[in-house]
């Protein structure tokens, strides 16, 4: 049987390993929030110029 000290520290092990995972889980998901927002900026900024320019050609 394994003693006290023993359980004490593989429980905090397993407890950091998990909260190490769950950590880098949610950066790449931030990261990725943050690439997507990003991109959808960049779209709406396309799709004005294109718009205000189509807009001066037809005048």
């Amino acid at each position: 049987m394994l003693s006290p000290e023993a359980k004490r520290r593989i429980y905090e092990a397993t407890r950091r390993q998990f909260e190490t995972q769950i950590e880098k889980r949610l950066q790449t998901r931030r990261a990725r929030q943050r690439r997507l927002g990003c991109l959808s900026i960049l779209f709406l900024l396309i799709g004005l110029i294109i718009s205000l320019t189509g807009s001066r050609k037809a005048k």
